[in-house]
């Protein structure tokens, strides 16, 4: 069956996420992922392929492929608030650091780059 993702949904206060598929001419569905610790938000790729999932208090990102439905990759990132999928990079907001890291899907999800910023 084919899928089209519409929408993430992010319950942080029970750590779960939600994809919302909907494919045409059928009703909605919600599909839990199962994922470890607490969710502080979550970005699908432009191409709707991955889910970058933010767990601020771990320190780690967690990147989900959403057609083979399972964690493909955990990584280290400082305090991850808020990831922005754009122009294929992954941009990181660190909160309370003071940056943002800049992760490349095309080199195995590898810290690329980490801006300064403020001041």
């Amino acid at each position: 069956m084919h899928r089209s993702y519409r929408r993430v949904q992010v319950v942080a206060a029970v750590a779960a996420v939600f994809l919302f598929f909907q494919a045409p001419g059928r009703a909605a569905e919600f599909s839990p992922l199962p994922v470890e610790g607490e969710v502080t938000t979550a970005e699908l790729t432009e191409d709707g392929a991955f889910l970058v999932i933010c767990h601020e208090a771990a320190n780690r990102l967690t990147i989900w492929d959403v057609k083979a439905g399972q964690a493909i990759k955990t990584l280290d990132c400082p305090a991850p608030r808020y990831a922005l999928c754009r122009g294929g990079k992954v941009f990181v907001a660190n909160f309370g650091k003071g940056t943002i890291s800049i992760i490349d899907p095309a080199k195995d999800w590898a810290l690329a780059d980490q801006i300064l910023v403020g001041d």
